[in-house]
């Protein structure tokens, strides 16, 4: 059974999870606690510091989510589709920037040529979440890496071990 903070095994489908997984899976076997990102795409995207965007919300503000919608349609609401996303997304550079100030390790990112069709920013309105459910994401990046470090930190082996 899992426990609270685990996350589907084998593969998580939250891309946050699995690079955060991955450095604290190799603490583990890399001598000098040495932190390696996997690598990412390229630095000539047309953003602010070059890397892609993408959107990421807390596990708690999609829990919230979920929550107002289990309401909206106790109250009569209709099934519908909704984007949970912050609005705004957060560069690839962010992200890897982020992670080596809360985990306070190094981390070594190897930039590869970008792929094929790779949109430049890639970010969801919740705009008809916002309206419809009430909801808006309230935690943001530096918590969402801290927890998610903590987590990951504490269940290497994700919820077997």
């Amino acid at each position: 059974m899992a426990e609270k903070g685990s996350e589907p095994m084998p593969v998580p489908t939250v891309h946050l999870l699995i690079t955060l997984r991955g450095p604290v899976w190799r603490v583990r076997i890399l001598s000098g606690g040495t932190i390696r990102w996997k690598c990412y795409r390229a630095e000539d995207y047309p953003t602010p510091d070059g890397t892609c965007v993408r959107d990421y919300i807390h596990v708690k503000d999609l829990a919230e989510a979920h929550l107002l919608a289990l309401e909206y349609l106790e109250r009569g609401g209709s099934s519908d589709v909704f984007n949970l996303g912050n609005g705004a997304g957060y560069s690839v550079r962010e992200i890897i920037e982020t992670a080596r100030r809360i985990t306070g390790k190094e981390i070594k990112a190897v930039v590869e040529p970008r792929r094929g069709g790779d949109p430049s920013v890639l970010i969801a309105s919740n705009k008809k979440a916002a309206e419809v459910l009430g909801w808006k994401p309230v935690l943001g990046l530096d918590q969402i890496i801290s927890d998610a470090w903590a987590w990951h930190s504490g269940h290497p082996n994700g919820y077997e071990g």
